[in-house]
């Protein structure tokens, strides 16, 4: 393992769902409904904090599978069957949740993952399991995944929202 690596994941990890909070935090409720996917499902800013609170946990019982001695994620895991059933099912059981409960919710989702990661020794990194979508791959990559994955999807609601504040000027 290169040095530091664990103190450079961790806190990669820290740094990146802080950004996310702030990112999150700092949208105006008018926004929160605004598409950014429309296909093959329509997907809101609010219906990806609320992907991000479904997948956390499950990503963090990935990691601690692989802790344990484990595969990871099952091989035959479906991500794009989960999501079309899990962003609409969560959708509404939050329903009566507002945006920032939503992003408590994850925060302390996400903070519990920071808890394992910070509790890994510098060999758990080098670990390798199942990712449930990229495959197998050691430990320090996983988390490094999970931190991008919301980054990607940050990305796409910047890009969403330059479109529409775009079709509402001209």
């Amino acid at each position: 393992m290169p040095e530091n690596q664990k103190e450079s994941i961790t806190q990669s990890l820290r740094d990146e769902t802080a950004k996310t909070l702030v990112f999150f935090r700092e949208l105006p409720s008018e926004q929160w409904t605004i598409p950014i996917y429309t296909s093959p499902h329509v997907w809101t800013i609010r219906d990806l904090i609320i992907h991000f609170v479904d997948t956390d946990p499950i990503l963090r019982r990935v990691v601690q599978d692989i802790l344990a001695g484990g595969p990871g994620a099952p091989e035959n895991a479906d991500v794009d069957g989960h999501n079309a059933e899990a962003v609409p099912r969560r959708r509404e059981e939050f329903a009566a949740k507002s945006n920032t409960e939503l992003i408590d919710l994850f925060e302390s989702q996400r903070a519990k993952l920071i808890t394992v990661v910070e509790g890994m020794s510098d060999a758990d990194f080098e670990r390798q399991g199942r990712h449930p979508l990229l495959g197998i791959m050691p430990l320090s990559e996983l988390i490094r995944v999970i931190y991008l994955h919301n980054k990607a999807h940050q990305r796409d609601i910047r890009r969403a929202l330059a479109t529409f504040t775009a079709q509402r000027t001209n």
